[in-house]
């Protein structure tokens, strides 16, 4: 068993090439996008090998608080944590009542 950790400096499809008994074997990742490619590939040509990638979930400041509580996307917690302290920043700025 063989491990690597990547990083990927901007989003893309990207090929993963390794070698294995002078053979050369490919998983294609998929990387920033809406869609991923899969993270199991099995190979048939040698049932020994598989590659598996996993992708962690990139979060809001590193934890996304009440995420998995409330069940809503990163970017929705992120939203509300910005725009409900500038309603009341805005209502004392215009004087809105």
């Amino acid at each position: 068993m063989a491990s690597w950790k990547l990083r990927f400096v901007e989003a893309g499809t990207y090929r993963l090439r390794f070698r294995f008994d002078d053979k050369t074997y490919e998983h294609e990742v998929a990387v920033g996008g809406k869609h991923y490619g899969p993270t199991m590939k099995f190979y048939p040509e040698n049932n020994k090998i598989a590659s598996v990638v996993h992708l962690p979930q990139r979060k809001l400041f590193g934890v996304v608080p009440g995420y998995e509580a409330l069940g809503c996307a990163p970017w929705m917690i992120g939203y509300l944590l910005l725009t409900i302290p500038l309603v009341y920043i805005n209502k004392a700025l215009f004087r809105i009542e």
